[in-house]
């Protein structure tokens, strides 16, 4: 399944346009309990509970009601609700404030929300290019918005 969010912007100079905001690949719903292996390359988001590990390149979104348990290894991971398992990510971590982790983290850039609850120990990587900072401070705001969002807002996001 694809799911692609498309976005309306105002222009500087006034015009609408559209964005493309993210390209969902793969999903675990509400109320969907899946176990296994998952090898990523691109979106997956987590509303479910998923016990296994994730391993690949890409983005991972555990929703405010998601869980997952087992390792996680990406590119961003973004986080809402539970993770129980170790967490290796070559750019990102966002915890958000809902979000859980009991387990382990390596990444080069952590942005913690208050309220959040970590578990563990962390390790700061060097970071290869530090200026790319505000571009996935930019990005992880973004994936915040719609890790939080309502299913009425999602559909109404996805159907634009």
């Amino acid at each position: 399944m694809l799911t692609r969010l498309i976005l309306s912007v105002w222009t500087t100079t006034g015009e609408k346009g559209r964005i493309d905001f993210m390209l969902i690949n793969s999903l675990i719903g509400e109320n969907t309990v899946l176990r296994g292996e998952f090898d990523l390359k691109g979106v997956l988001r987590i509303d479910g509970v998923f016990h296994g590990n994730v391993q690949g390149e890409g983005k991972v979104l555990i929703g405010e009601n998601g869980e997952s348990n087992g390792d996680i290894s990406a590119n961003v991971v973004i986080i809402g609700g539970k993770v129980k398992g170790n967490i290796i990510a070559t750019e990102m971590v966002s915890i958000l404030s809902t979000g859980t982790i009991i387990g382990n983290m390596q990444t080069p850039r952590l942005i913690a929300e208050e309220g959040m609850i970590f578990d563990g120990k962390c390790i700061i990587l060097k970071q290869e290019n530090p200026e790319d900072d505000v571009k996935l401070g930019l990005e992880a705001k973004k994936l915040a918005r719609f890790t939080r969002k309502s299913k009425s807002e999602k559909k109404e996001l996805i159907n634009k």
